[in-house]
């Protein structure tokens, strides 16, 4: 009897084991599943303030069977249809405005598929953390979504853009964004990196500008800056634009405050480190001009506290080679021309870099980070200037800019092309 009772709690005692072993794989399984029909794959999310106090968003989705079919809708000669749709909805803020698109359509929203966040210009103006916030608390979005602010509305970039070459226009951003990589320095901004500039001391984010532009026709050449500016008034209503990425929109604690033309956007890729690629043109020989591409660059600042104020030493060091050269009597190969062009690749980086630094203090936003150096250097000094950091000390900063730029290789080409007579 002894022996059936004591056989009795093995068996119970290997059956709770097993309960406990396998109970967690069978719970796990699908509690939260929601089929994928049921699911909005929001791709592109676009933000604007729709009066004092709401907000005006703009989901961009795919449509998955749309994409199975190429783009067209089902065969027999049917006009195209497109792979995506765009879906407006005003609310208090972005959480509202979530829900009620998921009434509206009803698709629980992906966030997962989301590449890209704009922000309109006048709603980063009034200020961009209350709008991020619920994207901070979405543990389904990822940190490394692109975050762009539009020239005028988002709303606009994604109802008027036109998404070729792209089938969807959140690709279409990303093609648009590494072709202006390609001819010159530029630098993407996520999601992430903007949350950890708006919590550190002593910076201020930036985003990359994004905004529409008319379709180049045809014209003779030397015209396009003209053709653009006439198409510009040309464009009929309802007509797509092509989507471009200019430049930067720089904040001031959470606030657009202003947008950076090309020669300050330069200046501040050049003292972020951050791009190691982009074309710079310099003058070569009298009228003609040559393009140097970077290959890599090191760039140390550091700062000299005194009683007098702030000096920053700032020490760029670029490399790279010689891509063009206009003019044929220009020769890389010889160690003069070399030279003179390294000079004014220094001379270039330079005046890029003051115009930076210029508008930094012009503005008094501190998207260059040089209160950051501060306050690496010395934590307890920042504490006292941290507040009037931005309005009192940074328009009065000093800066002694060294720029260093070497040319290792001149391309395949041993030197210049000459016709033969």
């Amino acid at each position: 009897m002894k022996r059936a009772l004591k056989s009795m709690s093995v068996v119970k005692r290997l059956c709770l084991v097993l309960a406990i072993i396998l109970l967690p794989n069978i719970c796990a399984g699908c509690w939260d599943r929601v089929e994928l029909e049921q699911l909005a794959y929001v791709t592109v999310v676009g933000i604007d303030r729709d009066g004092p106090d709401g907000v005006l968003v703009t989901f961009q989705c795919v449509i998955p069977r749309m994409l199975a079919r190429g783009q067209s809708g089902g065969g027999g000669g049917a006009a195209p249809v497109k792979p995506y749709t765009n879906y407006s909805v005003k609310a208090r803020n972005v959480s509202d405005a979530v829900r009620l698109f998921e009434i509206k359509q009803p698709h629980k929203a992906l966030f997962k598929t989301s590449t890209v966040i704009i922000i309109g210009e006048d709603l980063a103006r009034k200020g961009v953390i209350p709008s991020l916030d619920f994207f901070t608390r979405k543990p389904a979005l990822r940190r490394s979504v692109w975050v762009m602010v539009a020239e005028g509305k988002a709303a606009d970039i994604l109802l008027k853009g036109d998404p070729s070459p792209e089938i969807i226009p959140a690709n279409n951003i990303r093609t648009a964004f590494q072709r202006r990589q390609d001819v010159t320095l530029t630098s993407s901004v996520d999601f992430g990196q903007l949350l950890s500039k708006l919590e550190r001391p002593g910076v201020d984010p930036f985003m990359p500008e994004i905004k529409l532009a008319p379709k180049l026709s045809g014209g003779t050449a030397g015209q396009g800056e003209t053709s653009t500016q006439d198409q510009q008034k040309d464009v009929k209503e309802g007509e797509k634009q092509v989507l471009e990425i200019v430049d930067f929109g720089v904040l001031k604690l959470g606030k657009l405050v202003s947008f950076l033309d090309i020669t300050e956007s330069r200046g501040l890729l050049w003292l972020q480190g951050k791009t190691n690629s982009g074309t710079i043109t310099v003058p070569a020989r009298g009228a003609s001009w040559a393009s140097l591409l970077v290959s890599s660059k090191r760039v140390k600042i550091t700062p000299v506290i005194s009683q007098d104020g702030f000096l920053f030493n700032i020490d760029i060091r670029i490399e790279g080679y010689v891509s063009s050269v206009q003019n044929e009597a220009v020769d890389p190969t010889k160690p003069e021309d070399l030279g003179r062009l390294e000079e004014e690749g220094e001379k270039a980086i330079l005046q890029d870099v003051m115009a930076a630094v210029k508008k930094s203090q012009e503005v008094r936003s501190d998207f260059l980070g040089l209160g950051e150096k501060i306050y690496e250097t010395d934590p307890d000094l920042w504490k006292e200037i941290g507040e009037a950091w931005r309005d009192e000390w940074l328009p009065n900063v000093q800066v002694d800019i060294s720029v260093n730029c070497k040319l290792k290789r001149t391309g395949l080409a041993a030197g210049p092309v000459q016709p033969i007579p």
